[in-house]
């Protein structure tokens, strides 16, 4: 950048200098874009790499450790003992199948108990609907019976409030000025205003 500017002669007597940063500095916005784009592509391309080395290590780690398992493993010395491993493994595995088989029993008679509770319900109060007795369960992580309570204490009408009635002029100051017209015909009360407004 020592020398920013270009020498042009042109016909032998004119020289054009033309400035070359301008050029340069229009390209740059474009190249700087590029090189962006290229130093986030190797950014990128180095942290999968890396992450790639450390699984690749990791999975080493893993086979190794497996195969060191594998050879601590003592296999029989004679057939004898190969058959106590075999029923040892055996009765291992029926005990564990019959645990699985319990625990699915129990989860089964949970559920079965607690569709009978909200079918119950259900049919105590028709009013309240299957969804909402299950959200409401579920949001407040309760049984059927106490999930029913908030939704009737939710749900209960509530009566409307009073509206604000405006405060009326006492009627006793208005009977005072007026004369009782109720006896009167209109003929009556007509001749009264006209004498009233004659005098």
């Amino acid at each position: 950048m020592a020398n920013d500017k270009e020498t042009i002669i042109v016909d032998d007597e004119e020289v054009i200098e033309e400035d070359k940063t301008s050029e340069e500095e229009e390209e740059k916005p474009e190249k700087n874009e590029e090189d962006k784009a290229k130093r986030s592509d190797v950014a990128q391309k180095i942290k999968y790499r890396e992450k790639f080395q450390k699984a690749s290590s990791q999975v080493q780690k893993l086979e190794t450790e497996l195969n060191e398992l594998k050879g601590m493993v003592k296999k029989p010395a004679d057939d004898a003992e190969a058959r106590a491993q075999t029923y040892i493994r055996d009765q291992a595995k029926a005990v564990y199948e019959e645990l699985l088989n319990a625990r699915k029993a129990d989860e089964e008679k949970v559920t079965r108990q607690f569709e009978e509770k909200v079918e119950a319900i259900l049919e105590e109060n028709p009013d309240i609907s299957e969804e909402e007795l299950l959200d409401a369960i579920e949001d407040y992580e309760v049984e059927p019976n106490v999930a029913l309570k908030i939704l009737k204490k939710t749900t209960t009408i509530k009566p409307k409030p009073k509206m604000p009635q405006a405060k009326r002029a006492s009627t006793e100051g208005e009977s005072k000025d007026k004369p009782d017209d109720t006896k009167k015909t209109m003929w009556q009360i007509l001749q009264d205003e006209t004498k009233k407004l004659k005098k």
